[in-house]
């Protein structure tokens, strides 16, 4: 049982990689100029090609920055769910985290500044977070 979990993680896992080389490939070639991935390989080995200015200027930085944000974010998001959970550790919604059931959480994480407990911009909100 437990060699057939890692091998699919395994799988998984070269799924995931396989479709991020894909994906990146077809990040830097599309866009309103078409830079096929032959020229893209000339350019990475050196040699001169007609769009270079474009590939390394824009859509390289463009490219990594959006792997780096990307991987930034997934972390974020991992150390929210890791950070806290309660009881299950599988879960990706906590329900009680800011104590309010149904969609309260809302008004504590925004304000309009007033200082107001049951209004926010004009509107009564005593009833989402009853009780609280």
């Amino acid at each position: 049982m437990q060699q057939s979990k890692k091998v699919r993680y395994i799988i998984v896992l070269f799924l995931l990689g396989v479709s991020v080389v894909a994906l990146v490939g077809w990040n830097i070639c599309v866009g309103t100029v078409r830079i096929p991935l032959t020229d893209i390989f000339a350019s990475i080995r050196g040699e001169k090609i007609e769009n270079s200015r474009i590939l390394w200027d824009i859509r390289m930085p463009r490219t990594l920055a959006a792997m780096i944000l990307g991987g930034a974010l997934a972390l974020a998001g991992y150390l929210l769910q890791t950070f806290f959970s309660q009881s299950d550790r599988r879960t990706v919604c906590v329900r009680n985290l800011f104590r309010c059931k149904n969609g309260g959480g809302t008004r504590h994480g925004i304000s309009d500044g007033t200082g107001s407990k049951d209004h926010f911009l004009g509107i009564d909100c005593s009833g989402i977070c009853q009780g609280q």
